[in-house]
């Protein structure tokens, strides 16, 4: 009798951690089709070296490969550019890490182009060059802002990637609206990443985050410059009531720049 009844608590026992066990996995498989996690980072490169001038481009491509990044948002890249050796510096990158590169130019350089870069291992539907004026506005420069549409699992996502001016404030809050009107109309899902030239209290920030969110504690930490830090200028952001979040962030501890990357961990509810 003692022995049956043991073998039958045994068998309920089993039987109880089997159930749970598939209701733990059922949860799992609920949450993998209902969401993905993408690994974002947004990287000045400083044209391929660091504060003494010395070639990092490996290393930076190294570090990125290592890093296992979804999708990387690239500012101060160059083309061909005779500073650099006249080196393809995005296809380099795209050979380096595995990824797809895509380029789009601010201005000829030095016999190339200098600009920014995309590499991503998702399929990219449009690769767009939006100008982003620079004051003063009769001068007639402008930068260019890359933006792309990627597909994640059928959903698509946009990407921009921005450079905003480093000289004057009203010149980036120039550029700030400029490009909302030009991305409030594209997909709700977007993803605004750069060397923003701005500070996480500042006017041109504040007029951001009415449309972006940022990582709650990305204030803390700081990206210029590469070698006793003491500001931050650079953010990967998601617009507001979309379907992305923002789930971690952090700073790269690399010397390859005179900026850090940032690297983010973005969640993309289906």
């Amino acid at each position: 009798m003692t022995s049956n009844y043991f073998l039958y608590s045994k068998n309920q026992s089993l039987k109880t951690l089997a159930y749970i066990l598939t209701i733990l996995l059922q949860l799992l498989l609920i949450h993998n089709c209902h969401s993905q996690e993408l690994k974002i980072m947004t990287y000045n490169i400083h044209h391929g070296t660091d504060v003494d001038g010395e070639n990092t481009l490996n290393d930076i491509g190294e570090y990125i490969m290592e890093s296992r990044i979804d999708i990387v948002g690239l500012q101060e890249v160059d083309s061909i550019c005779e500073r650099s050796n006249n080196i393809d510096q995005p296809e380099q990158l795209g050979k380096l890490t595995g990824l797809e590169h895509y380029f789009t130019r601010h201005f000829e350089y030095q016999g190339g182009s200098y600009g920014q870069a995309l590499l991503t291992k998702h399929q990219v539907s449009t690769v767009e060059n939006v100008s982003l004026p620079v004051f003063p506005l009769s001068s007639g420069k402008s930068v260019s802002m890359l933006v792309a549409t990627i597909i994640v699992d059928g959903k698509e996502i946009t990407l921009a990637i921005a450079h905003l001016d480093y000289q004057s404030k009203e010149s980036r809050l120039y550029q700030i609206s400029v490009l909302w009107n030009y991305l409030k109309n594209k997909n709700n899902n977007l993803v605004l990443m750069g060397d923003l030239n701005a500070l996480p209290e500042s006017e041109e920030m504040k007029e951001l985050r009415k449309n972006f969110n940022v990582f709650p504690h990305s204030y803390n930490d700081f990206t210029f410059p590469s070698v006793d830090p003491d500001r931050r200028i650079d953010f990967v952001m998601v617009r507001k009531n979309s379907d992305l979040k923002i789930v971690a962030e952090h700073i790269g501890d690399v010397k390859y720049s005179d900026h850090l990357p940032v690297v983010t961990r973005v969640e993309c509810r289906k």
